[in-house]
């Protein structure tokens, strides 16, 4: 993915990927199977695809896929995880950039990219000027009918969807712009020549799953580094959130204080996928 090679090696190094959740794959896969073919015999580019999570579980599903990252490191998780794929030939393992993809065009009758634009480079201006460069690539390595889903997690779903960020608020905001808005990512998708087709918000998905609940997570660093606001926030900013859960916790209020935080999560979720298609 589209990203500094250090910080995609510090999230391999620190555990990232035993805690990534593969959502949505039905999701993915029924867009992938309305680009007119069969979908055990398509095609699939996973565009950063990180550790792989998401390949493995749709592999049985379609008929190749091609893996690509710009982390060495990632790369190698994947390849372990699908070692017996790659034998196989089912999956083929690219070091490359998203913006510049080592593909022809019309190749692919999917694309997916699960949570990998939060880690592009975002401009002042707001013109997402790396944001388009990728999704022309997207566009172009396409068939025409492919599908292109994005996997991406709102600016309300950050709000609202994650009862611990209102521990770190300073970091929160600081992440916030990484995430292009929803109708601006819309609008960009149209400009590279896709047809926007809707978008899906699995309400009961936690993209680290069941330790979302876990009320003393954040005091653990190894909990810490799993979650990519986290892993952006000062110590300053850790250590008064250290503070305020373990007061809580000596006062016994830490579950009713997840509870409370966690009461609109389900009715926003906490990703979003949104499907265009190639005409």
């Amino acid at each position: 993915m589209a990203m500094t090679g250090s910080l995609q090696n510090n999230l391999a190094a620190t555990g990232f990927n035993a805690a990534t959740q593969s959502i949505g794959v039905n999701i993915i896969s029924g867009a992938i199977a309305d680009s007119g073919k069969t979908l055990g015999q398509a095609v699939v580019l996973d565009a950063g695809c990180g550790g792989g999570h998401y390949s493995k579980a749709l592999i049985g599903r379609v008929g190749q896929i091609d893996a690509v990252d710009i982390s060495n490191a990632q790369l190698a998780i994947a390849h372990r995880r699908l070692a017996d794929e790659a034998l196989d030939g089912r999956i083929r393992f690219h070091h490359c950039d998203i913006q510049a993809l080592p593909f022809p065009d019309n190749h692919f009758d999917g694309v997916m990219a699960n949570q990998v634009l939060s880690h592009l480079e975002t401009d002042d201006n707001e013109k997402y000027a790396l944001h388009s460069r990728v999704l022309g690539e997207f566009f172009r390595v396409l068939r025409r009918g492919g599908a292109c889903v994005l996997n991406c997690t709102t600016q309300t779903q950050l709000r609202e969807g994650f009862w611990h960020y209102n521990l770190i608020p300073d970091a929160l905001e600081a992440y916030l712009p990484r995430t292009v808005p929803s109708a601006r990512l819309v609008e960009l998708l149209h400009a590279a020549g896709f047809v926007f087709e809707g978008r899906t918000v699995p309400l009961d998905a936690l993209l680290i799953g069941n330790r979302h609940f876990e009320p003393t997570g954040p005091l653990d660093p190894s909990w810490r580094r799993v979650d990519p606001v986290w892993t952006t926030a000062t110590m300053h900013q850790i250590g008064n959130a250290e503070e305020r859960l373990r007061a809580m916790q000596r006062e016994e209020e830490l579950d009713h204080y997840l509870a409370k935080l966690d009461d609109r999560r389900p009715r926003v979720g906490q990703c979003t996928f949104f499907v265009a298609r190639r005409p």
